[in-house]
């Protein structure tokens, strides 16, 4: 399943990082984003309005896009 199909964020980033053969360490390297802070995303922790633009470009979707599809409790209601 390609990362984008993922239904968390957690699991789309764990899926990313898996599909281009990145440690954590790497894709620390590739989305600015700190290792640290990288574990608690995939562990389904929420990231900061700077760090999900950062995701965002990595997975070469617009932060509003990210938001809709893994973030917005609003469409399960």
């Amino acid at each position: 399943m390609k990362y984008t199909d993922q239904p968390t964020l957690a699991r789309a980033f764990r899926s990313w990082r898996q599909e281009h053969g990145y440690r954590i360490s790497e894709a620390a390297r590739v989305t600015g984003i700190p290792a640290t802070t990288i574990q608690r995303i995939e562990e389904g922790s929420f990231p900061r309005v700077k760090n999900l633009e950062r995701i965002a470009r990595a997975f070469h979707m617009t932060t509003a896009e990210i938001f809709t599809k893994y973030l917005d409790n609003k469409k399960d209601q």
